[in-house]
């Protein structure tokens, strides 16, 4: 899930708005918080596994209420996770073999 902030507007009390918002939708689904600078340019930043959120319309109405719509983007990833390469272990050499 993303958020969409503009920091031209964004203030402290509204980041902390942000968290105790959050806190009420605790779940797995990572976080992205995607700023937007007045130059155009948008920094995200994936967060910490505690402010995981479960996604739902309730999540965002509240987000959309406090910041605008268009704040809140909720994105299905259907795309199977990559596959970690096995390690193998070798065995431990045998002097003198």
């Amino acid at each position: 899930m993303h958020l969409r902030l503009h920091t031209a507007h964004l203030t402290p009390e509204q980041i902390d708005r942000v968290h105790e918002l959050l806190a009420g939708f605790p779940g797995k689904c990572p976080l992205l918080l995607c700023l937007q600078r007045p130059t155009g340019e948008t920094i995200c930043i994936q967060t910490h596994e505690r402010f995981y959120v479960t996604p739902s319309v309730e999540l965002q109405k509240a987000v959309d209420g406090m910041f605008g719509a268009g704040t809140y983007y909720a994105k299905m990833d259907m795309t199977p996770p990559a596959r970690a390469p096995r390690r193998r272990e070798r065995k431990p050499e045998v002097a003198g073999v």
